[in-house]
């Protein structure tokens, strides 16, 4: 008899597999470093390139000076100011855990000219040379600056740390063709329309020629360090606009109370001076003025609107200019052409004894999101306004 045979079994190989699991499970947690990382990375990117954008803005909203209204006025000042304030935006910001640190003297804050094309007519503002409208933030975290990113996984990508650089620009835009207040950002201007000039040259109490020619008295001044007025020169002409005497026709006022869809209703007056126009107030112009602009005027400044400008004092508005101011019937209201759009600051307010006010004005400058950027189609008609800012983010 023939032994009985048992079919061969396999036989097990153990500890064969267990390497190659070991292996494949290395290759899936390391390329999941990588992409962790990587991840991190664009994140501490994306972080960066928002606290570059906002000392941009920040630097470039500060060159919006009436510094820039002053004929050859040191610019370095103003250049100082505006690199402190993008340094300290810019720490607020934090980047993989770490306020963004500024070099100023390594090159991270830049200054130049922002260049619109097509280009337009720009008014004079008085400087022979035009000060800096943008500034260029580069902010780093990188090995060379000595303040990588640290990565999460070093040990399995044997890279402790990586390199991100951001950059962003912010400009001033003066192209301005109108406003265009939008909700919860009313346009930052009061009712009131100055008398541009005297068509007859007699008058010398216009905007061409006090502020324009810079004839105007020089008796005040606003430190925007300490946001206050003072008494004493500095460098910006000044206007006195007049509202009607008592009993009077209107003709001796230089400035005028404008119905921007107000009615001269006086609590709605009120609030346009201490607001500003809200989309409301510009319906009856589809939301958006445009000049030139016809609209309705009055020569009187009543209590409120004496009080509402006394609470203004030293804050930057935007008003009109007018060409004209024709008379309607026999009533006080006229018709007025409004041609330009300027920005003033009050400084000074008093009561006459012959029941007219007179309110201390000078040019000032400002920025606001309201501002109406000019279009192609705007350039041929738009002329650069010296005093009107729109700040954006141009790279």
């Amino acid at each position: 008899m023939f032994p009985h045979r048992h079919p061969a079994q396999p036989q097990t190989r153990r500890g064969f597999t267990t390497p190659m699991v070991a292996a494949a499970l290395l290759v899936v947690m390391l390329g999941f470093a990588l992409v962790l990382d990587r991840l991190w990375l664009e994140a501490a990117r994306v972080e960066l390139t928002t606290a570059a954008e906002a000392a941009a803005l920040a630097a470039a909203g500060r060159l919006a000076s009436d510094s820039r209204l002053i004929p050859d006025a040191d610019t370095e000042p103003l250049l100082a100011a505006a690199r402190d304030a993008a340094i300290e935006v810019a720490r607020q910001n934090r980047v993989a855990g770490q306020p963004v640190l500024l070099d100023a003297d390594g090159g991270d804050i830049r200054f130049g000219h922002l260049v619109e094309q097509p280009a337009v007519e720009r008014a004079s503002s008085g400087s022979a040379a035009p000060l800096p409208s943008q500034a260029v933030i580069t902010a780093h975290r990188t090995r060379f600056r000595g303040n990588p990113v640290a990565l999460f996984l070093a040990d399995l990508t044997g890279q402790a740390t990586g390199d991100v650089v951001a950059r962003a620009a912010a400009g001033l835009n003066n192209q301005i063709a109108g406003l265009r207040p939008f909700d919860g950002a009313p346009a930052p201007a009061v009712p009131l329309a100055i008398w541009l000039r005297d068509p007859a040259g007699k008058r010398r109490d216009t905007w061409e020629h006090c502020i324009d020619h810079r004839l105007g008295r020089d008796d005040y001044g606003y430190d925007e360090r300490t946001q206050s007025v003072y008494q004493g020169a500095d460098g910006l002409p000044e206007l006195t606009l007049k509202s009607s005497r008592r009993r009077s026709s209107g003709q001796d006022a230089n400035a005028l109370v404008i119905d921007i869809g107000s009615g001269f209703q006086s609590a709605v007056l009120t609030r346009q001076f201490l607001q500003g126009w809200s989309v409301e107030d510009l319906e009856p112009w589809q939301g958006e003025l445009r000049l030139p602009a016809t609209v309705l005027g009055l020569a009187q400044l009543d209590g409120d609107d004496r009080y509402a400008l006394e609470q203004l004092s030293g804050v930057p508005r935007i008003v009109l200019l007018y060409s004209t101011a024709t008379p309607i019937g026999r009533g006080p209201t006229c018709e007025v052409t409004c041609e330009r759009l300027v920005a003033i600051r009050v400084l000074h307010v008093a009561d006459q004894p012959d029941g007219s006010c007179h309110v201390t004005v000078q040019p000032a400058v400002l920025t606001t999101r309201t501002a109406v950027v000019a279009t192609t189609e705007d350039a041929s008609t738009v002329v650069a306004n010296p005093y009107i800012y729109r700040l954006q983010l141009t790279q």
